[in-house]
């Protein structure tokens, strides 16, 4: 009896380790020397989202490797994305660093961002650097910003008084 429990206690040890660490390895990884080194969105401005306007706003990530970088892939969200870019266009701005590029249309008449989902956003970025394929880094929450819902208040000029 004494050995079960000894065998269970350890059994649920080494799952909550598991489960403790299992975000933190799929939040971060990557092989070599690939860095993400700057994130951009909107300019550095919010992403203000109408009731039926398209919002087109720009995603840069820029990035460094020795072997130089070949393509990224980026993704948004509040938590884990939920809008992926289409295509990426990365521009070499030296050898050895690139900054990739993509832009991204919400039209709300199509997906609504609810309240709920408005506030902080983060940009999860994949970027392989040129060579045999062995060098990339995979980053969630590598930047982030602010998206919010318009509002307006207005006032009815002939509006009724309650006593």
């Amino acid at each position: 009896m004494r050995k079960r429990t000894t065998t269970v206690a350890l059994l649920v040890s080494f799952a909550a380790a598991g489960a403790a660490l299992a975000p933190a390895a799929f939040a971060y990884g990557g092989q070599g020397d690939t860095k993400i080194t700057k994130v951009d969105v909107n300019g550095g401005k919010d992403v203000v989202i109408g009731a039926t306007t398209v919002k087109t706003f720009t995603v840069s990530v820029t990035a460094t490797d020795d072997q130089g970088v070949k393509s990224a892939d980026i993704t948004l969200g509040p938590g884990y994305g939920i809008l992926a870019a289409s295509s990426v266009k990365c521009v070499a701005a030296s050898a050895t660093t690139s900054t990739c590029s993509t832009s991204f249309t919400v039209d709300p008449r199509v997906y609504d961002v609810t309240s709920d989902q408005a506030g902080t956003w983060y940009v999860d970025a994949w970027v392989d650097a040129n060579g045999d394929d062995s060098n990339f880094i995979w980053k969630e929450k590598a930047g982030s910003f602010k998206l919010q819902r318009l509002s307006r208040l207005t006032v009815h000029p002939g509006g009724r008084r309650h006593r």
